[in-house]
């Protein structure tokens, strides 16, 4: 199973678009930092060439087309997962602050979804860096999700 497969058949197509445009068609192998340079720019990455080849030689030297599917696919489902966290952190932003009260948080962990015993919250609730028994919410997702 792919995260490709997961993909609407409009966005489908225009990753597909792009892999054409910047590679060629969906059989060429990307495996000089070149094509994956130019396919990178299209999805609007300026990149270097040192992080082009870091990131191609993370893809183990080459890219196929399933495979940069299946990479653009898992970015998706990220940035998703990171919109869906910050709108629910947003409920709780009585004053657009930006700020969540740590109160709630606890609230949220030990009453709503999979709770949290007490011992459980607190360890949670230890590692959040906190003013005035608020905290950043913004900062708290970049951390999770690093």
């Amino acid at each position: 199973i792919t995260m490709a497969g997961n993909l609407e058949a409009d966005i489908k197509q225009d990753f597909t678009d792009i892999w054409t445009g910047s590679v060629g068609n969906t059989a060429v192998l990307v495996n000089d930092i070149n094509k994956y340079g130019a396919l990178m720019r299209a999805l609007g990455q300026n990149l270097s060439p040192m992080e082009l080849q870091q990131q191609l030689t993370q893809q183990g030297g080459s890219l196929s087309f399933n495979q940069f599917l299946d990479k653009m696919a898992s970015t998706m489902v990220r940035e998703n997962t990171k919109d869906d966290v910050l709108e629910a952190f947003k409920v709780f932003d009585k004053d657009g602050s930006g700020k969540m009260q740590l109160t709630d948080l606890r609230f949220v962990l030990m009453h709503q979804g999979d709770r949290l015993d007490q011992e459980q919250a607190d360890e949670v609730l230890s590692r959040i860096s906190t003013h005035n028994g608020a905290f950043v919410y913004n900062d708290l997702i970049r951390q999770l999700s690093s």
